[in-house]
């Protein structure tokens, strides 16, 4: 798997093998622009950080979204 900011503010989460990148894999929820990715140890997820501070935490597991501030 492989994640890209698109807008600033989305991730887009493509696989690496085939270029695919479904709906369910298209994540929303900064409203400021991203300044990083870090992808869980078990790639089963990875959490993002924006310009003001907020952080999220996607499990691509379970498709589930869950914000730390």
């Amino acid at each position: 798997m492989f994640a890209c900011v698109v807008n600033s503010s989305h991730i887009h989460v493509y696989n690496f093998y085939t270029s695919d990148c479904s709906a369910d894999m298209m994540f929303t929820g900064h409203v400021e622009k991203i300044r990083c990715i870090d992808w869980f140890e078990n790639d089963l997820g990875f959490t993002t950080c924006c310009m003001g501070g907020h952080i999220y935490f996607y499990d691509l597991h379970q498709h589930q979204k869950n914000l730390k501030a």
